[in-house]
């Protein structure tokens, strides 16, 4: 066992940072495996986080082409924007 060696302060930090991961028991005692699935949960957060910005910023862009079609139209389509 990896930590039997362990000081109290140690074994701590380890029981941490499996804290972080599933309870598999391929991550027991195991901290190069613990720190890479860490590390590639946070990299896909990362990447979810920056497509989430693109398509927010893409949503405002049509909204935006949206409201100024509308307004180059109105005077054209009086009375026809049903509900």
């Amino acid at each position: 066992m990896l930590c039997e060696q362990c000081t109290p302060r140690e074994l701590k930090a380890m029981r941490a940072l499996e804290s972080l991961t599933p309870n598999g028991s391929e991550f027991v005692n195991d901290p190069e495996t613990c720190v890479a699935f860490v590390r590639a949960r946070l990299a896909f957060t990362i990447e979810l986080a920056k497509e989430r910005n693109q398509l927010r910023e893409e949503v405002y862009r049509l909204h935006n082409e949206i409201q100024r079609l509308r307004n180059e139209l109105a005077p054209h389509m009086e009375g026809s924007w049903g509900p």
